[in-house]
């Protein structure tokens, strides 16, 4: 095992989930600023790789909780980089090469932040008053009518 895998999974090393939680507000102003855990990393100046603070990280509940919480500020951060891409692309007359970092951006928002950046939209359906909705359905006829409906004849 190198050096960086054990400094990590020693629980008082300095890449070690206690130094994560130490230094999680910075983490994650990073990570909603839209640095890669490899840039938060070096950013930091953390003695491990972003594979391994990526680990910790999501093997923490408490702090997967706090990095959701920076999920829509990520989302927008992604769609203004991704505006920038594209004005670039209109500079240089060359929008093909920036096409895949502009979708996939703008797809990454719309995972962060469903509600804003979302194509989907959900819509609930209900009867009065909230209740469900009635089905009604006529089922009167019999097959040999409901047939001359269907081709025209009645």
């Amino acid at each position: 095992m190198n050096e960086k895998v054990k400094s990590i999974s020693r629980t008082r090393a300095p890449g070690s989930a206690g130094a994560v939680i130490a230094h999680i507000d910075s983490i994650a102003t990073l990570w909603a600023a839209g640095h890669t855990f490899d840039g938060i990393v070096a950013a930091l100046k953390l003695p491990a790789t972003g594979s391994q603070l990526r680990k910790v990280v999501f093997d923490n509940p408490d702090l997967v909780i706090r990095l959701d919480e920076y999920h829509e500020m990520r989302a927008q951060s992604l769609v203004e980089h991704a505006a920038e891409l594209a004005y670039a692309a209109a500079a240089t007359g060359e929008p093909a090469g920036y096409r895949i970092a502009i979708d996939t951006m703008m797809k990454l928002a719309a995972k962060l932040d469903p509600g804003a950046w979302g194509d989907g939209k959900k819509v609930e359906v209900t009867g009065a008053g909230g209740d469900p909705v009635a089905a009604k359905a006529d089922i009167t006829l019999s097959p040999s009518d409901a047939y001359a409906r269907m081709v025209g004849a009645a």
